[in-house]
């Protein structure tokens, strides 16, 4: 089943002039927001419904498992509740998973700047429901042989100096930090705190915060206020930035790799990745000039940003206390 939605009339702009064979470009400020978009794809009949291919270029797999609050269906659950799944329920790590779950991609290649061998890994993802809650897990598989009869999701993993080749439609999904990468920064979030909460997490040896999450957490105190400070220690912090020749050169070799690959998408998804930090703030307005410019001399787009389209819908933030 999918719940069709017509587009509005006036959401993409070619600043070329109108053109029916154009290729959407999605512009998105942080990854999770995709899952938004591919529903909204499908739902307006971009997108096939089942068996697309993601060509996902990322310095990160975003392969990490959700918890929902509810059930995942990107074909049938209304706009509304899909922005709420999306803005309330999704981290910028683990929109994947459900995207592939559902079947909405039968591959995903995942495209890196190097440390990739090509392997192809059936990846095996379950869900547990406990009441409203839907806990989602995957592991890996070693071959398609160990798959059985059932018929898996692909996993390839790929760098521009690798080949491949797949029939099904392409979503060309293309996160700014593959051309420049702070993990550090990215990986750090703070939040202001009152000053008796920043005395009480010092005084308190058994506080709640070190409890669950040990060194993942400390505060600090700057310019006359306090802070909470969480580091996501999933590993050693990958510092992967570049200059901008460095950058220029490495979207001119992504664009290579793409017309060797002949990948012609049927709509394409780029993230911004400055509100999280992973891609360094006076860098994120270069690459995305470049990458549009390089994207449109290969071929007709038309550009939209993801929140112009919420507006267009009427959908606004699920819980105005907090916004």
């Amino acid at each position: 089943m999918c719940d069709r939605v017509t587009p509005p009339s006036h959401v993409f702009r070619d600043e070329r002039g109108a053109n029916g064979n154009a290729i959407p470009v999605f512009i998105v400020e942080e990854h999770r927001e995709a899952y938004f978009v591919i529903s909204y794809a499908i739902k307006t009949g971009l997108l096939p419904p089942y068996g697309n291919a993601l060509v996902h270029i990322d310095e990160h797999h975003d392969l990490a498992c959700p918890v929902l609050l509810g059930p995942a269906d990107v074909r049938s659950q209304p706009l509304s509740d899909i922005f709420i799944c999306t803005f309330e329920y999704l981290r910028i790590c683990d929109f994947l998973i459900p995207l592939l779950h559902q079947r909405v991609f039968e591959e995903l290649y995942w495209v890196r700047r190097d440390g990739l061998c090509p392997r192809s890994i059936p990846l095996d993802i379950r869900v547990e429901q406990v009441g409203d809650v839907y806990f989602f897990g995957v592991r890996t598989l070693k071959s398609r042989a160990e798959a059985g009869a059932r018929c898996l999701p692909m996993l390839h993993t790929l760098t521009p100096s690798h080949t491949f080749a797949t029939t099904r439609p392409v979503v060309l999904d293309i996160d700014f930090d593959y051309f420049s990468c702070s993990d550090s920064n990215g990986e750090t979030v703070r939040i202001e705190i009152t000053r008796d909460a920043y005395a009480a997490l010092l005084r308190d040896k058994r506080h709640p915060w070190k409890l669950a999450f040990g060194s993942r957490v400390t505060c600090m105190e700057e310019g006359g206020k306090c802070y909470l400070v969480h580091r996501d220690y999933d590993g050693p912090p990958c510092q992967r930035t570049q200059n901008n020749e460095q950058i220029y050169n490495t979207v001119l070799q992504l664009l290579e790799f793409l017309r060797i690959n002949k990948v012609s998408p049927v709509m394409v998804l780029l993230s911004r990745s400055q509100r999280s930090g992973f891609v360094p703030p006076k860098q994120g307005e270069f690459i995305e000039s470049v990458l549009l410019t390089s994207l449109a001399d290969q071929m007709t787009i038309n550009v939209i940003e993801l929140d112009e389209l919420l507006t267009t819908l009427g959908l606004v933030c699920p819980n105005l206390e907090s916004c």
